[in-house]
């Protein structure tokens, strides 16, 4: 049913003069149009305050004249702004949803680089060129660390990953103990730093019965981390089939 062959049956549905088919099809069309919803309103309002103000019904005829009217201005009235450019609004939302979508992936891509990034080359960098490890110096200084700062007794074997190499790494200006454990073809590299000093947006949390983990797979590497006592522990491993929370407590 068009607005106009509604609104000519309006009259008669006012005053419950149209059929029970009429009627449905009128009131289908009105839960479905509002501005023909806001006619019919206006009018039974209109024909309500007649009747009562005039203590008597109101003059059917008077009132389809007006309703008549009401037709004839739809008719010939020009389209409004929302419907001549509808089309071109529905595009225009469109293309703001994408851009603020666009805008999103930028933002995410763009702190994945910042702040995660660093870890994965680190580790990508010691499994290109690692080779065990003879360097008490380190071994010993990073033991001392490990002991003194946070409270943790390093392990060489853990879980079966055996440690082959252990160091300093400097990532985002700040100092991070790096260790890097193997298993076959498997490689995990441990980062403990201080929480304040590191920021690592986009990971999704996982609640452990004593503890809470945060993890995100990206392209190159399945990353993890917690924190233990007063520093932070980062897990980076490029298996991203490794579950390296199988590693904690790791040290």
């Amino acid at each position: 049913m068009t607005c106009q062959e509604a609104l000519r049956l309006l009259y008669e549905v006012i005053n419950k003069e149209a059929s029970q088919i009429d009627a449905k099809k009128v009131k289908e069309h009105l839960h479905n149009c509002r501005d023909c919803m806001q006619r019919y309103e206006f009018e039974a309002m209109f024909q309500a305050f007649v009747t009562e103000k005039g203590n008597s019904p109101c003059k059917t005829e008077q009132l389809k004249n007006r309703i008549l009217s009401k037709i004839n201005d739809h008719e010939t009235k020009p389209l409004g702004f929302f419907t001549r450019y509808k089309k071109y609004l529905f595009l225009a939302a469109g293309a703001l949803v994408v851009f603020i979508a666009l805008a999103l992936t930028i933002s995410q891509l763009y702190q994945h680089n910042s702040f995660v990034y660093p870890f994965e080359k680190s580790h990508l960098d010691n499994f290109a060129t690692a080779i065990p490890s003879d360097n008490i110096e380190n071994l010993t200084a990073v033991k001392n660390y490990l002991s003194s700062h946070v409270q943790i007794e390093l392990r060489e074997n853990i879980v079966g990953f055996k440690l082959q190499n252990a160091g300093f790494d400097e990532i985002l200006g700040k100092k991070y103990a790096h260790l890097y454990f193997v298993k076959d073809n498997s490689h995990i590299s441990i980062f403990v730093g201080n929480p304040s000093d590191t920021y690592l947006p986009g990971f999704s949390k996982i609640s452990l019965p004593d503890k809470e983990i945060f993890e995100h797979v990206c392209a190159q590497c399945r990353i993890i981390y917690w924190k233990h006592n007063n520093a932070i522990i980062i897990g980076v491993t490029e298996d991203k089939n490794l579950e390296m929370a199988s590693m904690i407590p790791l040290l």
